[in-house]
């Protein structure tokens, strides 16, 4: 209950509930589908009652995410017939496509890079690296970092939260990398139009790295010493921050 009150923004719109069993923290929802979105905004101005498993399953960010566990019986059901399989081999892949996906809920984005940071084995689809670079998906994730006052996109603390969970997984540098070639990491940077010093050119007899490289290679390294030194979660987090 304590952690239902203490989030009320996302609970004034779905009828949720934010609890833990055993320090696993558990989300209870209602199925949801066919939600109505105003552009940009995650929050859904409609969501169908009585949605059926199919049509939750769908509006998820990832198939691995899109499964089920039928407590009654103590089965998966696995409705968009992709999760289970992925779960092997880990593309990662929105059930739909992924444009609407990410217009939906732009935040999904940060999360599908998330993910990659975190499971070594993983690789992004490259229908949603693509999506990742339509100029609207970027505006309504980035519009609030370029202008606070903007009235769509998502809120800079939500993309601050992905950011550090990105920066705490086994790959960071991975995601980094997809997030420069995609254009979003400038955006998200709020770095001028006219000015990359990302792509500054730095070769000299001590480097042989333009800066981004040469950024990606530090945060790998930096990264990979800090899980070697067992640092925790939230110390190597930090450390690639300061790195990056």
């Amino acid at each position: 209950i304590k952690d239902t009150e203490a989030r009320p923004d996302q609970i004034k719109n779905l009828s949720v509930a934010f609890l833990k069993i055993y320090g696993q923290s558990i989300e209870i929802l209602n199925l949801r589908g066919n939600e109505v979105y105003n552009p940009g905004d995650r929050n859904p101005v409609f969501v169908q009652k009585n949605a059926l498993p199919l049509d939750d399953a769908q509006r998820r960010d990832l198939t691995i995410n899109s499964m089920f566990y039928n407590i009654n019986t103590g089965r998966v059901e696995d409705y968009t017939k992709m999760g289970y399989s992925d779960l092997a081999t880990m593309p990662l892949r929105t059930p739909l496509d992924p444009i609407k996906t990410f217009l939906d809920d732009p935040l999904r984005v940060l999360r599908i890079l998330r993910f990659h940071s975190r499971y070594m084995n993983s690789r992004i689809d490259p229908a949603a690296i693509q999506s990742m670079k339509d100029p609207q998906v970027q505006a309504y994730l980035t519009n609030k970092i370029s202008d606070p006052k903007s009235a769509s996109g998502i809120v800079v603390e939500r993309t601050a939260e992905e950011l550090r969970k990105i920066l705490s997984g086994q790959q960071p540098e991975s995601a980094i990398r997809v997030m420069y070639e995609t254009g979003l990491l400038s955006k998200i940077l709020n770095l001028p139009s006219n000015f990359n010093p990302l792509n500054m050119n730095q070769q000299n007899r001590f480097h042989s790295l333009d800066i981004i490289n040469h950024t990606i290679l530090v945060l790998k390294n930096t990264n990979q010493l800090s899980i070697k030194f067992g640092l925790n979660d939230q110390e190597r987090m930090l450390l690639n921050f300061s790195e990056s």
